[in-house]
């Protein structure tokens, strides 16, 4: 047990282990922040969600099953899960749609994103609601013609380095 505590004390002496300074950590955070907002602005990035819910509760879920996709004018929003057939294919559904009225809001003190968007798609008109922090933990809700609403919750992610797999679309 004193090995132990010693060699993690050695490690921590190290010069590439010294404690980062709060100008350091604020510069990193504005990088992160600057690289979210591109991916943002450029509309190609995938939410893949580590949680389901419906506002009220959620539910821990394959990240590469569940996810919401935004790439260029077209999105695609999906569950599934390791268990089901579903209607697409994955133990759920797949919908893809165009995207229409696209808006970023941007808070620069909190380093915080608000992204909202319409996608309308064969089965309905949906509305997606997607709040960002500068780590690139996101939360989105979308919402339909019903009153129910879904609500994603995990990391967002550039498109070309997503590992999703897509089922087969309605």
């Amino acid at each position: 047990m004193l090995a132990m505590f010693l060699t993690m004390n050695l490690a921590a002496q190290k010069p590439g282990n010294a404690p980062k300074t709060k100008e350091q950590k604020a510069a990193e955070r504005e990088a992160r922040f600057v690289g979210i907002q591109h991916l943002l602005e450029d509309q190609a990035f995938v939410l893949e969600a580590d949680f389901l819910g419906n506002g009220f509760d959620r539910r821990p879920v394959v990240a590469s099953l569940n996810f919401i996709l935004v790439d260029s004018s077209a999105s695609v929003v999906q569950t599934g899960n390791n268990f089901g057939i579903g209607y697409n294919g994955v133990g759920g559904l797949t919908v893809e749609g165009r995207i229409s009225k696209y808006n970023i809001v941007r808070d620069k003190k909190r380093k915080f994103f608000t992204v909202n968007w319409n996608m309308s798609s064969a089965i309905g008109f949906y509305t997606i609601s997607m709040h960002v922090s500068a780590s690139g933990r996101a939360t989105a809700t979308l919402t339909g013609n019903t009153s129910g609403r879904l609500v994603y919750d995990g990391w967002l992610i550039p498109a070309d380095e997503s590992r999703t797999f897509t089922g087969s679309k309605l």
